[in-house]
């Protein structure tokens, strides 16, 4: 397994990794994925403006990323939005530390002073993550999920003088 930048090349492996994490629909805000062109878009985007996205490969085969996207108002440029996942299979392997490390460091070296981000309430293995890393609980959107008429909470959480 390796860790890469972001590269328009690994596309639609990207794209079947967001896919297969967002079929589950436990960990992402999305259960179908994105459309070719919608991820193409995406990467175009964060290599054009060289913003954080790292994946992680194996046997040529995205299998988890993260990316840090800096928020566009003109007062919150400082700040990053986090997002992250792990394909089935390769979890609790130490995948999404080394992910988080990338992303971070080169986040920092891009200006980001603050990373947020949002996580479901039982997800406990990825708040213990971001826990470690030093991401500190916010706030917590009470019902903010809500699949299948079934809600869930979710936690905020931030990473500052990163």
């Amino acid at each position: 397994m390796k860790i890469e930048y972001a590269a328009i090349e690994k596309c639609k492996s990207f794209r079947e990794a967001v896919k297969s994490v967002c079929e589950e629909e436990k960990y992402l805000a999305n259960t179908t994925g994105f459309t070719e062109e919608q991820t193409k878009d995406f990467v175009e985007k964060i290599v054009a403006n060289h913003y954080s996205q790292f994946y992680a490969i194996e046997n040529d085969k995205v299998i988890g990323w993260c990316d840090i996207i800096p928020r566009d108002q003109e007062l919150h440029k400082h700040a990053g939005v986090l997002g992250m996942g792990i394909v089935a299979g390769f979890r609790n392997k130490g995948i999404g530390w080394q992910l988080l490390q990338a992303a971070i460091n080169h986040a920092r070296s891009n200006g980001i002073e603050r990373i947020e981000l949002e996580v479901y309430a039982g997800n406990r293995i990825a708040q213990k993550l971001y826990k470690k890393v030093g991401f500190k609980k916010e706030g917590v959107k009470r019902k903010g999920k809500k699949l299948n008429g079934k809600y869930e909470d979710v936690i905020i959480m931030g990473l500052i003088n990163i």
